[in-house]
């Protein structure tokens, strides 16, 4: 990647040369190189490269504020010479707007440049280990791998580029029940550094394990009806949970009031002295500064011991309303919401969970989430995939899908009976023009009076 952090310096360069005394320009820089390997009944069915490299613009000059995006092509002349043409329309057509009082932060100048490990994989290696690891098995996937980039740079001297490897396997294997029903398990792997021959042996643990719940699943379905139920949320299905809640940290929709922590946030309520809730760049998940270059400080909580004690604040928002700025996202690549995402661990092991739950659900995804009432964070969604009854801290039976309707308030308030003291990390999966970088570290929770309607 240190052909691309030094293109996009001498792109930055002689575009900045072009500007006159009034003008600045930001340039915000996003890319990856990526391996996609798409999954049927364990083979390969599609494999796809992708190699994309784009910078947006923040054009400015005297109060007038104009972006557009460009695609690089890495031929530096090619690129300038595209670059100052658009950089001449941008100058014409600033001079027909009114002037904004909200124009893009030009943060303190300063220059760093992170790029960590990137390990060429070999995708046919990869292709066979998964081909092997889950033969015999109705396993559709997504495989994706290899660096991202991001990159900031403006005219009063800024200069940020990080690039760094990540990889997921997000996958569902299928079955038939003893009654004819479909079933399925969800899976997700990744791990934070690439070891070429040890991850397929520890996602391979993993499958072992999936194996037994899809004998699980071949027995018939028990119908449960509505009511409340002690649960167990593994990770999977709490980081549903948690992608519902991100927007809710924003301070702009606080102030809009679009947040479903308003109460929260205003010392109405509290979560349980267990649950802490933490913005954790050290964790690797994405890029420590926004598209302006604002720096936010390494941890920042965001609720902790069950208290409120930050929100998420760009620099735009921090304009608008006269609040300090701590590097929240706003704009092209992220809402103002969190970018690595860090629930506290508690201390129930993993592996006595299901003796902790005794007699309830245990659920392992949930899925289509969303605010039932926003005001009273009320959420609403249904079981998935594997999702059984237990009794006596044994595995009876799989349930029906249900409907559940729970507030967050009493799921992580006085409902909160424990945290597993083992987590797993999420990346994001969007894939969406650009894979999306960010992620979450989630442990599962042990909960009591989980509200199921249907």
């Amino acid at each position: 990647m240190r052909e691309i952090q030094n293109h996009f310096r001498d792109y930055a360069e002689r575009l900045f040369a072009a500007l006159g005394p009034q003008e600045n320009l930001i340039l915000q820089l996003r890319g990856e190189d990526s391996l996609f390997l798409r999954w049927n009944r364990a083979r390969i069915r599609q494999s796809t490269q992708v190699r994309q490299f784009e910078v947006n613009w923040t054009y400015q000059h005297d109060g007038r504020q104009l972006e557009l995006s460009e695609q690089l092509t890495l031929d530096l002349e090619s690129d300038t010479r595209r670059g100052l043409e658009q950089l001449a329309r941008l100058k014409t057509q600033a001079a027909a707007l009114e002037a904004s009082h909200q124009l893009a932060p030009l943060v303190e100048a300063e220059s760093a440049v992170r790029i960590g490990a990137l390990p060429v994989r070999d995708a046919a290696k990869i292709a066979n280990q998964i081909a092997t690891t889950a033969e015999g098995l109705d396993l559709i996937g997504f495989w994706c791998s290899g660096p991202m980039v991001r990159g900031v740079a403006h005219s009063k001297g800024l200069f940020l580029f990080e690039a760094r490897d990540a990889y997921f396997f997000d996958y569902s294997i299928f079955t038939l029940s003893d009654t004819g029903e479909n079933k399925a398990v969800k899976g997700f792997f990744s791990e934070t550094e690439w070891d070429e021959d040890g991850w397929a042996e520890r996602w391979g643990r993993q499958l072992e394990r999936q194996r037994e719940d899809l004998a699980l699943l071949r027995r018939p379905s028990r119908r449960l009806a509505p009511g409340k139920y002690r649960v167990y949320l593994a990770p999977g299905a709490v980081a549903a949970l948690a992608d519902t809640l991100k927007s809710s940290f924003s301070y702009l929709n606080y102030k809009h009031g679009q947040s479903a922590l308003k109460d929260f946030i205003e010392g109405g309520r509290r979560f349980s002295p267990r649950f802490s809730l933490t913005e954790d760049f050290t964790l690797g998940f994405a890029p420590r500064f926004n598209r302006f270059g604002e720096i936010p400080p390494e941890r920042l909580p965001l609720i902790e011991a069950g208290a409120h004690r930050h929100l998420l604040v760009s620099g735009k928002t921090a304009r608008e309303y006269g609040v300090a700025s701590n590097g929240g996202e706003e704009g092209f690549w992220e809402t103002e919401a969190p970018r690595s995402f860090d629930i506290a661990a508690g201390d129930l092991p993993t592996d006595q969970a299901l003796a902790a739950l005794g007699t309830g659900l245990w659920i392992n995804e949930v899925h289509y989430t969303n605010f039932s009432d926003l005001k009273t964070a009320r959420v609403t969604g249904m079981t998935r995939y594997a999702c059984f009854w237990v009794e006596d801290g044994r595995i009876v039976e799989p349930i029906q899908d249900m409907r559940f309707d729970v507030s967050l308030y009493e799921l992580w308030g006085d409902d909160l009976e424990a945290l597993t003291r083992e987590r797993q990390d999420f990346l994001d999966v969007g894939t969406y023009e650009r894979r999306q970088w960010a992620g979450s570290r989630l442990p599962g929770i042990l909960a009591r009076n989980f509200g199921f309607t249907l």
